[in-house]
């Protein structure tokens, strides 16, 4: 809700600032509020990040802290499209690249959500041993109206492996990943 410490993982670090990613799924918010044909760049998750989280999460010195970066969401190969319009981002999701990247197995790509995320959850979503689905930003694979998303047990689901509906409510948990720059 705002109040407690935010955990960070630290995935990269260059030219005086670090990439990080939430230890664990903050909240959950479906990646678009209606069953639609959607992509990152026009979906209602991105906007509550880059609005409600951002506003809610950290103070107006942190916040000068978080810069907006252009960032890119690879193509859908099968689907022939091109890619994304490029974004101006504060917050945003990893793509299916960047969590094999950064995570480069399934365990460590796991994650539970913070125990006020899975209080709101749907008790399918998450495993017995706590571990939830984690949405990713990359476009679905054979349909526009469904997103790749991190498995619980940290398999990467796109395509044939399964995608989530995009207005999937309380199934997908949000796990913000910015830039920090560490200049002043």
């Amino acid at each position: 809700n705002g109040k407690e410490d935010i955990e960070w993982i630290v995935l990269a670090k260059e030219d005086g600032r670090i990439l990080v990613i939430s230890k664990f799924g903050l909240d959950y918010q479906p990646f678009n509020t209606e069953r639609a044909d959607v992509t990152w760049d026009t979906c209602t998750l991105r906007r509550w990040l880059n609005s409600t989280f951002i506003n809610t999460a950290f103070s107006p010195e942190e916040r000068r802290m978080i810069p907006v970066v252009t960032i890119e969401t690879e193509k859908n190969i099968r689907q022939n499209s091109s890619f994304f319009c490029p974004t101006e981002d504060r917050a945003f999701l990893l793509t299916i690249n960047e969590a094999k990247e950064y995570f480069p197995s399934d365990g460590v790509r796991a994650c539970k959500p913070t125990p006020a995320a899975a209080a709101i959850a749907e008790s399918a979503s998450l495993r017995n041993d706590g571990y939830a689905y984690w949405w990713l930003r990359s476009q679905g694979y054979r349909r526009y109206d469904t997103v790749p998303v991190v498995d619980p047990d940290g398999s990467l689901c796109f395509g044939d492996r399964g995608e989530m509906w995009v207005n999937s409510e309380g199934w997908g948990a949000v796990r913000p990943a910015m830039w920090i720059s560490l200049e002043e």
